[in-house]
């Protein structure tokens, strides 16, 4: 009987270091395949950083444009008031 419980922890001690040997080589897999996320994520990071500074880029070219334009409507504005007023002479104004 004893032989055959010393039989059994022996296919028990196989068993476990068969096992520990798998779990070792699925952690180092998971780690590998971690590095690698790692690095796509690392890249992805740079490409968006990238792409927010060229949105940012834009956004300031567009503010820049669009902050003439108004200044031009702004003066096209005032001159057709004054245009008006002229044309209307100070029979119009309030008095």
């Amino acid at each position: 009987e004893i032989q055959a419980v010393r039989s059994e922890v022996e296919v028990l001690r196989g068993d476990l270091e068969k096992t520990e040997a798998t779990l070792r080589s699925e952690i180092q897999a998971v780690r590998s395949e971690v590095e690698v996320l790692r690095g796509d994520l690392e890249k992805t990071e740079a490409a968006l950083r990238s792409e927010i500074q060229a949105v940012r880029a834009e956004i300031k070219a567009l503010e820049q444009r669009l902050l003439i334009k108004l200044g031009s409507l702004h003066l096209i504005a005032l001159t057709l008031m004054t245009a008006i007023n002229r044309f209307l002479g100070p029979a119009t104004s309030p008095p």
